[in-house]
This record gives structure tokens, sequence and C-alpha cells, in this order.
């Protein structure tokens, strides 16, 4: 009779510590569940504003706004020889012109 009770106290241990187990485990995966409809949201939200930011058409406009850019004209375009031969180097105080 009195192993059947202690057997008996086991099992009601056993079931309650099971029971109020899951139970935490329910709510953790409920938890998590949330959190994760939160970061998809924040998610879908920060690649929107990747996207705005980024747009070429917002870059070229505020590029006009602030750097005061302009298109290259033909004449600023030079060779790396014209370069070379306007090249004046200074060694041991003599000037030496490039070839």
């Amino acid at each position: 009779m009195i192993k059947n009770s202690i057997f008996l106290v086991f099992c009601i241990f056993v079931l309650f510590e099971v029971k109020y187990s899951s139970i935490s485990i329910e709510e953790r995966i409920e938890e998590n569940i949330s959190l994760e409809a939160k970061l998809e949201e924040e998610y879908r939200i920060l690649q929107a504003d990747w996207k705005f930011l980024t747009s070429p058409d917002r870059i070229q406009r505020l590029s006009n706004m602030y750097l005061g850019l302009r298109e290259t004209e033909p004449f600023q375009i030079k060779t790396i020889d014209a370069y070379r031969e306007k090249t004046i180097y200074t060694v041991n105080k003599k000037k030496i012109k490039s070839f």
C-alpha cells in the first residue's frame, strides 16, 4: 500500500512538472512568433528605407543640390602623356623634367 501511494505521489509530481513545462514552452513559442512578426515588419520597413535612400534619382538630386557637379567637358580630358611632359621633379635642389 505504501509503495502504491509513493508511486502515485511520484506520478502526480511528474504530471504536474510536465504540464507546467509544456505551458512554459507554449508561452515561449508564442513570444517567439510575435517577435518574428515584429522583426519581419521591421525588415520590410528597412528594405523600403534602403530602396528610397539608394534610388538613383534621389542620389542625383542630392548631388546636384550639394556637390554642384557638372558634366565633364571635352577639353578637360587629357592623356597621361600630356601630364608626363609637364612634370618636373626636384632632386637635390635640381629640377629634372620627366620623360
